[in-house]
């Protein structure tokens, strides 16, 4: 079974789905926008496509990205060494790759935290 966490928005139809994060045989894939240089790292939501991210770190070095993975190990709760960047390493538009042992804690967190 193939799976795929969806969010309505009530900006949205109710036939047009926010496809955040799709299954794929290597893992989950999550779409992500990166705002770097922003004034603190958090999860703020879902704009359009993509779980938006907001980044202290300036987007030089591999800083950004970094930064990136440790954010979303600390919102999902799950280790960093588990989280990568499949894709959009140097751009703010990024797939990040997400073993599917955490298919679930992704899902309830994606859940409980974004659809208020």
């Amino acid at each position: 079974m193939r799976f795929e966490y969806t969010v309505k928005s009530d900006i949205f139809t109710s036939s047009q789905r926010i496809i955040l994060i799709k299954e794929t045989k290597e893992g989950l894939l999550l779409s992500v926008k990166v705002k770097p240089k922003s004034h603190k790292d958090e999860v703020e939501g879902v704009e359009n496509d993509y779980l938006k991210v907001r980044i202290r770190a300036a987007p030089e070095k591999g800083n950004a990205n970094d930064s990136l993975i440790e954010t979303l190990s600390l919102f999902f709760g799950i280790p960093k060494s588990h989280i990568e960047i499949a894709s959009g390493a140097t751009s703010r538009i990024k797939k990040i790759l997400i073993p599917l042992k955490y298919m679930f804690i992704i899902k309830e967190k994606l859940k409980s935290d974004l659809s208020q």
